[in-house]
Parts: structure tokens; C-alpha cells; sequence
């Protein structure tokens, strides 16, 4: 395991932007453990992330596509940039 004294002296010899993102790396663990080091489990606060994928606008857009989507794809790509 690395040393204090070691952390210290790789930290003061690192460019103060790198210093601060080391800062703010060390602040993030921080947080994401508690003082017996188990990690916390957070419930995700983003809705996207735990939204239904069949409530997005693009589901279900190909849907009444008959053909196969390689041919498809490729028609459309020739109707639209043979102009």
C-alpha cells in the first residue's frame, strides 16, 4: 500500500490542474464510502437512466418495415443522396 509520505510527494510534484483533479478524485471516494470503508449503495437519481425503453419516441419506428433493414437502409440511402 502506498505511504502518506509517498502520496504526498507524487501530489507536489504534479501540475496544479492535474493536483486538482487528483483533489476532487479523492473527494469522490470519499463520498462513495463510509467511515467502516463499505461502499453506499445510492439509488440512481436520474429517470432516464431507469426509464422503459419502450416509452422512448424512436421505439417501435421500424416496426412496419417489411423488407429486410439492409435493403431497406440501402434504398433509403440512395433515394436520399442520389440527389
Amino acid at each position: 500500500m502506498i505511504q502518506t509520505k509517498q502520496l504526498n510527494e507524487i501530489y507536489i510534484n504534479l501540475p496544479a490542474i492535474a493536483q486538482q483533479e487528483a483533489l476532487d478524485f479523492l473527494l469522490f471516494l470519499q463520498q462513495r464510502y463510509d467511515k467502516n470503508n463499505a461502499l453506499i449503495n445510492r439509488p440512481v437519481q436520474d429517470k432516464k437512466l431507469n426509464a422503459n425503453i419502450r416509452d422512448h419516441l424512436a421505439f417501435g419506428m421500424w416496426s412496419d418495415i417489411t423488407e429486410d433493414s439492409r435493403t431497406f437502409l440501402k434504398q433509403l440511402r440512395e433515394e436520399q443522396w442520389s440527389s
